[in-house]
């Protein structure tokens, strides 16, 4: 497509009707340029999505990037550290305990996070959230179309799936209706 610079050093009128029209025209066109660009950007995005790269944001526990066929857009790859400590929390609630349990056992043995951000004196520190937020991410089972490898196989995920639907069921305490005078 064609591509517009405007360069103005004119004052404009704006009280002036040719003056206002013509400033209106560069506000048009610059608020299209705009607008192309960002859906272009978008679609980038989408594009590298649809082929497995990584778009940026944070990299799954259990992950890391590695340079693609692709240029300056990276390829997910198994980091073994990782896989091991995702592997661990999978067999840790498969095994009955909860995500808070498995969060402070991590946390215990001082396994570190995907993030960063949450550290108590001796380093970092697991939240029941974030090892929920692991166990129900459906990246784990990998994409083989898009060349992004799993970490656990479709029947252990619908087993991992089955048992966190449990014990969140197990934790919901039914709403009590109460009368209030």
């Amino acid at each position: 497509g064609v591509r517009y610079l405007i360069l103005s050093t004119k004052m404009y009128d704006l009280q002036n009707e040719s003056d206002l029209m013509i400033q209106g025209i560069y506000s048009n066109v610059t608020h299209k340029q705009t607008k192309e660009d960002i859906l272009r950007k978008i679609n980038g995005k989408k594009l590298w999505k649809e082929r497995g790269l990584f778009t940026g944001g944070a990299v799954p526990t259990g992950y890391t990037t590695a340079p693609s066929e692709w240029g300056k857009h990276k390829k997910f790859v198994i980091k073994e550290a990782g896989a091991i400590i995702y592997n661990r929390i999978v067999t840790l609630l498969l095994s009955g305990k909860s995500c808070s349990e498995i969060a402070v056992d991590l946390t215990r043995q001082n396994m570190p996070t995907s993030q960063s951000k949450y550290k108590n004196k001796k380093g970092l520190w697991w939240k029941s959230e974030t090892v929920r937020c692991i166990l129900k991410n459906p990246f784990y089972l990998g994409n083989t179309a898009l060349g992004i490898p799993a970490l656990i196989d479709q029947d252990k995920w619908n087993k991992l799936q089955i048992e966190l639907t449990r014990k969140q069921r197990r934790g919901i305490v039914p709403a009590l209706n109460f009368l209030l005078r």
